[in-house]
């Protein structure tokens, strides 16, 4: 029908060069916001349960998904920032609760059970929490430096003198590393050591992500400064010169196809969703469809496989799923988001689709294309 405002979607694994339209398509987004029952809707930490379950670290406090409603619980401590930063279950069960100024904080069996200066922990601003394989417990802190459980107790890590850290992560060889104030560290054996090359300003997250050779690159969020990668030789920035939209990351996060190739995710503060793809940045942001300006927290979803948890900044959550629908409008290069007319044909043994629209026609070839037609007059 004229004037309905249609959207054409194509479903991933059709012919017509599906992969490369897909590409230049805005993939499945599903918000939850306040209608949905979000009780918070800045969210800082995103984890899973056993069960499933999707457990929130947001400004208004804990909550948890379970498919169908959301269920909000509360700190049994509220300080002057109660706010749980990041959230984590570890291999025994439990969740665990980083907060901004009230300790970090143990759900267990039903159970709350607070770590705080009051009862021996280092600091009570807790910036990210991180299980290792050996299941070590560490905690990075906003002041306190960075503390690992040992011997029934927390204690804190003398080997690195940064007091400020954002994140701790472990390699895939077992290297730790350390996002701080004052740039990146790792640990080999007992020696932490500061990574040269990089300037100066704050690491806030890191994630190895493997090519298809197996071979792992190391990506860093600096923040002012956009994104580093490391390829074990050299380091590569990419700033917004190379297409990525901001020089605020916040967050990493990697998915696989069912084809085994890996997507590179990173949200950013001020310009949406960003994504590396083919040697190229992608952004989904407010301009394409993306809701939300600002990603605190990315989460990969193993049941949707290549699909993907955001936990944004004002405007609750947001799943992502590359392998489900793609929308082309407007914002993906058409000459209207109304379109009313489709066709293919062969080129030279090439899928070419033809798209009327009520502004006129394009054409999308396997290379996905566009070529506006300028004899058709309307």
């Amino acid at each position: 029908p004229p004037n309905s405002g249609f959207l054409l979607s194509i479903l991933l694994g059709v012919s017509l060069g599906a992969g490369d339209l897909a590409d230049r398509g805005r993939p499945a987004l599903r918000t939850f916001g306040s209608q949905e029952g979000v009780p918070t809707l800045t969210l800082n930490g995103l984890a899973l349960d056993e069960l499933g379950r999707l457990w929130v670290a947001g400004r208004e406090g804990p909550a948890r998904f379970n498919g169908k409603s959301w269920t909000a619980l509360e700190l049994p401590f509220s300080g002057t920032s109660s706010a749980p930063r990041s959230v984590l279950r570890s291999s025994d069960g439990a969740l665990w609760f980083g907060t901004q100024d009230a300790g970090l904080w143990r759900l267990q069996d039903g159970k709350w059970t607070a770590f705080r200066p009051d009862t021996g922990f280092p600091h009570n601003r807790i910036n990210a929490v991180l299980e290792t394989r050996d299941h070590t417990l560490w905690a990075a802190t906003g002041g306190g430096g960075l503390v690992h459980y040992a011997q029934g107790a927390w204690r804190r890590e003398e080997g690195l003198s940064q007091p400020w850290i954002w994140k701790v992560y472990e390699g895939q060889d077992g290297t730790l590393w350390a996002a701080t104030q004052k740039g990146l560290f790792r640990r080999r054996g007992q020696l932490w050591t500061k990574v040269p090359g990089l300037p100066d300003p704050e690491v806030n997250d890191i994630l190895e992500v493997p090519d298809a050779r197996g071979h792992r690159t190391l990506w860093v969020c600096l923040w002012g400064k956009g994104l580093a990668a490391w390829d074990g030789r050299a380091w590569a920035f990419h700033t917004r010169a190379r297409g990525f939209p901001s020089r605020l990351a916040t967050s990493l996060a990697t998915t696989t196809d069912a084809a085994g190739r890996h997507t590179l995710w990173v949200g950013t503060y001020d310009a949406g969703l960003a994504y590396f793809k083919g040697e190229k940045w992608r952004v989904l942001d407010q301009d394409h469809g993306f809701p939300a300006e600002g990603v605190y927290a990315l989460l990969p979803d193993p049941q949707s496989r290549s699909g993907l948890w955001v936990g944004t900044r004002g405007q609750g959550l947001i799943h992502v799923d590359p392998g489900a629908w793609v929308t082309l409008d407007a914002t993906a290069g058409l000459p209207s988001s109304e379109v009313t007319a489709l066709a293919e044909t062969q080129s030279e043994g090439r899928s070419v689709l033809w798209l009327g629209t009520n502004r006129g026609l394009a054409r999308l070839g396997e290379e996905g294309q566009r070529h506006g037609s300028t004899e058709l007059p309307d």
